[in-house]
Formats: structure tokens, sequence, C-alpha cells
């Protein structure tokens, strides 16, 4: 939904978006930008040559080993985090914002 926007439009579409969300709308999502489905998704479907071949959480998508996404960088960040010694719970995290919230506990 970002394709063309500057970086500025493109955030405030996307806390619009989450905003509505938040308020119990349902929001349909097509993209290919996984940061975006790590920021704004709490179910994703993912298509592969038009069929449905994952339905799940944006975590069960990225840890999926026959899709082979590339793992956003957030998620990747965390799970260093994490193996560092850190208890973030990826399901949480949607923003750099929520991963130092635990990050100063």
């Amino acid at each position: 939904p970002t394709v063309g926007l500057d970086p500025k439009a493109s955030k405030e579409l996307l806390d619009l978006i989450i905003a509505l969300n938040k308020e119990g709308k349902t929001i349909i999502l097509i993209t290919h930008d996984m940061n975006i489905v790590v920021q704004c998704c709490s179910k994703v479907f993912y298509l592969n040559e038009g069929k449905i071949t994952y339905e799940g959480t944006p975590k069960g998508l990225f840890l999926e080993s026959n899709i082979g996404l590339e793992v956003p960088p957030l998620y990747k960040l965390v799970t260093s985090l994490n193996n560092k010694g850190k208890n973030i719970p990826i399901e949480e995290i949607h923003t750099i914002n929520d991963v130092m919230r635990y990050i100063k506990k």
C-alpha cells in the first residue's frame, strides 16, 4: 500500500491502518514488503502461484522453512537478542519501539 509514497506519507498511512485495526476494523493488505507484514498484520495468507500455501501469524510465516522468505530485520534483531538471554516475545513485536520497551525492562 505504500509504493510510490515518501517516507512521511508511508508512515502516516501505516499508522492509519494500524489505528483502524485497533478500532476493530478488518484491514486486508496485499504486499510484498515483509516489514509491513511485521508492522501491521496479525494474520497472514501467503500465496504462491495463486494458491494459499500458508495461513497463520507473521512469526510462523518466517519460521516456515519450505517458504524461504527473507526474515525481516526486526525479527532478526529480536532473535539475536533472545539468543543472548533476553526474553522478548516475537509475537508482540511490530516496531522498534516495541523492542525498546523490552530492552528497558
